[in-house]
């Protein structure tokens, strides 16, 4: 008996002298321990949310790396402390209003640094990069320029990227959510620091998700933070650090939070554990020999092992519990336990962090609350009856969605997911809660990509399909023209009986190939069969596409039968564009002629008198070749795309009082109808038909807004573009409009629509009541004639639309052969390289009593200019001639001679010329042939300006 007291004595010494003794309270000099004794407790900063280092557990008390490191201090100084937990930038307002004594897990690169004294340090915090896998990894932080890089915001390094500004950083609240960006793929990595990226990146589940910062390293010490006006307790802090980095309890704090113990050279502690384990082994194996007849014993033992495995089970089933709950908090998902049993039957017992996120309510509210408080009015009932439907054993759903209601009355859409469990003591219902507001927007945003995708493909001129391995999922407009066929009629008939037999089988075995994922064709050409079963002549470029989650097929098909239609039309074209060009070079040839014909013809008819039988022959003369004249604009017209540029002199007035006629409005009486004509000169150039067909547009439109009656204004003016004008319309700079107001007092255009009252098939009208082509075509005769279109409008009031044609200066009026020609006495250059038009005009113009000089082309013109720059009062200018062009002629002498007058003259030149000449100055244009009177008439208008 002796024995066995002696065995377990020495036992016990032995276990009492290796085992880790607890934390003794440290002693300090006697001023600081008179400071430490005027002090209860001491009240401790930590930053939430931010685990392993600190965060709440689901209790709600602090817990973590930094809380642990904290009871440490609070034994070795034998005083209590109270957390304080919040934000970092709350903890800084709390030291210096003196709510916080000290800041456990701050760094010195931290804004306020300069605020604090720094202990020792308790971690080397590392900043690392994280990425998505296969992301290339970067050599240094400038190639990190162009990507987007989230990081942790009040972290240190947000001063990488405040002095580095041509990094695109974005600030976030948590590392959680900076990892789920880069999960999600929304930015291209993140840099945080490693024990809580990795921690979250483990919770999480984030295989995808890896470090790459071989060479983007930042490290930072963590240390205690102490204001620097509280020197005493900094200096017991640091000396509490020193001494704490050496124990082993703070290696096993450090392992317990980041999965590994401190590095430490301790070699006779690990000896001691050896030791130890080594002389328990030995006498266990003493005892075992000594009382292996002892049943009894033997019997305790075992009962105490099963005690200890139970005691074991049950504190890994809290920690269990304790990480589920905490895992379903940080992945933002609500977990709760509601009671099926006696008074508080359906209400909690249980809740997390995560549900207290979606409320809206902390987690001790809701603990005081039932289930269907969280929800919106209208999902109660229905929730409670499918709860008393379960609990009578009926089957019910057990995940759906329906509205949440938060604390502060917004609904929130949820999905919830219940489950009731029965064990040997009570009935529980476990619940599940998820906020789906983001899922409803992805979803929403993967609805209007297909949207969008489908309104590509239908507006695309070439026929599109969409086709899986069963049946084509969509075509577009084009194709269902392309095959004359209905969409049902498509997806009743499939890709093969569409295309002719003797390709069919080339189509099915690529197609074939594709979904297998084997080599395939990248192009191929096919038949297919069209709307009179003729074979057309198809090309596509298939592409296998992600649609909806899975394999499709989207062709585009270009039709080869149509094109070659068009190529051959096109060769058509092309040589009626070679006969226009021929066309053209006879016109400027017959001009010349005519206007050598015309003038002398004029000559002549000024030396005879009226009465004399030779007039009589000239007038033949001058009829004929008036005649010829007219012919060559006609044949100039066919050389030209009339569509492009029409080709007349129109008198605006006349035009709209020709439109009024036939506007439904003129015998409407319950439509007044007020005209103001004052355009003065309101001639322009262009095509009667389309000016015609688009001021009638403008009347019927005015009319048809005024259903109920009312007054139409039509009115013309002149109008030179001031600066407010120009700079919406560049284009007016130099012109003079015509402009063409039409006003109604109709029901008006809504603002939100004025804007698109000139696209084609838009319109304000029930389905039925027209195209929404007449505005459309307003703007594109507008358009064509070089002018401009607006529309002013009030809802209610009615609207104006005003139309600008720029004006032409057309030729003047006969004059009677009875009538004398306007004459002068100032100095006239004619410059022309036909030599008959210049004998005619010097001849004409010096019986009109003007000083002539003549140049046959733009050099000798410059030339004569030069020498006499202040004694021309007006050159006649021909617009078409070898060499230099009228244009550079034009641009040569106008700045020679800024104050000379300058009239064209042309029978020839592209409109675009002449409206640009127009513009940089010329006074008159005359189109050749002209009459004596019509030459001598314009010259006399000008030169009197």
């Amino acid at each position: 008996m002796e024995r066995r007291i002696f065995i377990v004595v020495a036992i016990i010494l032995i276990i009492s002298a290796l085992a880790p003794k607890p934390a003794m309270a440290m002693r300090f000099r006697p001023e600081l321990e008179d400071w430490i004794a005027g002090r209860d407790q001491f009240v401790v900063g930590i930053e939430d949310n931010l685990p392993p280092f600190s965060f709440a557990d689901r209790k709600g008390e602090p817990d973590g790396y930094c809380a642990d490191i904290s009871m440490m201090i609070a034994e070795l100084i034998d005083k209590d402390i109270v957390f304080f937990s919040a934000p970092i930038a709350e903890l800084h307002r709390a030291v210096a209003d003196g709510r916080v004594d000290f800041i456990v897990g701050l760094d010195k690169a931290n804004k306020h640094f300069e605020d604090y004294e720094f202990t020792s340090r308790i971690l080397v915090n590392e900043y690392i990069l994280y990425v998505y896998e296969n992301t290339p990894a970067p050599s240094s932080v400038t190639d990190l320029r162009g990507k987007k890089i989230g990081y942790r915001a009040g972290t240190p390094i947000s001063i990488l990227f405040n002095e580095t500004p041509d990094l695109t950083g974005v600030p976030l609240d948590s590392d959680s959510l900076g990892l789920a960006k880069v999960a999600l793929r929304e930015i291209d990595g993140y840099i945080g620091s490693i024990y809580t990226c990795d921690y979250v990146i483990k919770l999480h589940k984030w295989d995808k998700l890896i470090d790459v910062s071989s060479n983007i390293i930042f490290k930072y010490d963590y240390s205690i933070a102490v204001p620097k006006e509280s020197a005493q307790l900094f200096e017991i802090l640091d000396a509490v650090i020193t001494r704490l980095t050496g124990d082993r309890e703070f290696r096993d704090i450090y392992a317990k939070w980041f999965g590994a113990c401190v590095p430490t050279s301790d070699a006779n502690q690990y000896l001691s554990w050896i030791l130890l384990v080594v002389i328990i082994v030995s006498i266990f194996i003493l005892l075992f020999f000594a009382y292996s007849k002892e049943r009894a014993m033997t019997s305790l033992k075992l009962e105490l092992r099963k005690s200890e495995v139970l005691r074991e089970t049950l504190a890994e089933f809290e920690e269990i519990n304790k990480t589920f709950f905490t895992s379903m908090t940080n992945a933002g998902i609500g977990v709760f336990i509601l009671s099926d049993e006696g008074e508080r039957e359906g209400r909690f017992i249980d809740a997390n962090e995560g549900l207290a996120d979606i409320s809206g309510y902390d987690v001790a509210t809701i603990l005081e609350m039932d289930l269907t408080q969280l929800l919106a009015e209208h999902e109660r009932e229905r929730v409670i009856e499918r709860y008393r439907l379960r609990r009578m054993g009926e089957p019910q759903p057990e995940s759906y969605e329906l509205e949440g209601l938060r604390a502060d009355g917004r609904k929130v859409p949820i999905e919830l997911f219940v489950k009731t469990v029965k064990t040997r003591e009570k009935v529980l219902t476990i619940g599940i809660v998820r906020d789906i507001s983001r899922l409803r927007i992805l979803q929403e945003k993967l609805r209007n990509s297909d949207q969008n995708f489908r309104s590509l493909l239908s507006a695309l001129p070439q026929g599109a399909i969409i086709l899986n391995r069963e049946r084509i999922i969509y075509v577009n407009h084009a194709f269902r023209q392309l095959v004359g066929k209905a969409p049902e009629e498509i997806r009743a008939f499939g890709i093969s009986k569409l295309i002719t037999p003797l390709h069919r089988a080339k189509v099915e075995r690529l197609i074939d190939a594709m979904f297998s994922g084997k080599e395939a064709p990248k192009e191929m050409d096919f038949e297919l069969i069209g709307p009179r079963n003729d074979a057309i002549q198809a090309f596509a470029r298939p592409r296998l596409i992600d649609y909806f989650g899975e394999k499709a097929i989207v062709m585009v098909l270009e039709n080869l039968t149509e094109e070659e239609r068009i190529r051959k039309q096109l060769g058509i074209e092309n040589r009626v564009e070679g006969l226009g060009k021929i066309a053209e070079h006879v016109v400027l040839e017959y001009n010349n002629m005519l206007m050598g014909i015309l003038g002398a013809v004029g000559h002549i008819r000024g030396e005879l008198p009226d009465d004399m039988p030779l007039i009589e022959y000239v007038n033949i003369i001058e009829k004929d070749a008036e005649r010829a004249a007219t012919l060559t604009k006609k044949l100039l017209n066919f050389s030209r795309d009339t569509e492009q540029r029409p080709g007349e002199v129109l008198s605006v007035n006349k035009v709209i009082k020709d439109a009024l006629a036939l506007s439904p409005g003129d015998d409407n009486p319950a439509i007044e109808v007020v005209t103001e004509l004052e355009a003065r000169p309101d001639t322009v150039f262009g095509n009667l038909s389309q000016v015609h067909q688009a001021v009638l547009n403008l009347l019927v439109n005015a009319v048809e807004a005024m259903k109920g009656g009312g007054t139409l204004t039509v009115r013309t003016s002149n109008a030179k573009p001031d600066s407010d004008f120009i700079s919406k319309h560049p284009d007016a700079q130099g012109k003079r409009f015509v402009q063409i107001e039409i006003i109604d007092t109709g029901q008006g255009i809504p603002a939100d629509l004025i804007d698109n009252v000139f696209e084609p098939f838009f319109t304000t009208k029930q389905f039925g009541a027209g195209a929404g082509l007449g505005l459309s075509l307003v703007f594109k005769v507008a358009r064509r004639h070089g002018g401009i279109v607006e529309v002013e409008s009030e809802p209610g009031k009615g609207s104006k639309f005003i139309l600008y044609i720029p004006e032409e200066i057309a030729e003047a009026t006969e004059v009677k052969h009875s009538e004398a020609l306007p004459s002068g006495t100032e100095t006239i250059l004619v410059v022309d390289d036909e030599p008959h038009v210049r004998t005619v005009l010097r001849a004409l113009l010096m019986k009109l009593g003007y000083e002539v000089l003549l140049a046959s082309g733009g050099d000798e013109a410059i030339e004569i200019v030069r020498s006499r720059p202040n004694d021309i009062h007006l050159i006649l200018l021909d617009v078409v001639m070898p060499g230099m062009s009228g244009v550079e002629v034009f641009e040569a002498v106008n700045k020679l001679a800024p104050d000379s007058k300058i009239i064209i003259s042309t029978g020839y030149a592209k409109e675009e010329t002449v409206s640009d000449l127009i513009r940089s100055g010329a006074e008159a244009l005359v189109r050749k042939p002209y009459r004596a009177a019509t030459i001598s008439k314009v010259i006399r208008e000008v030169l009197e300006r």
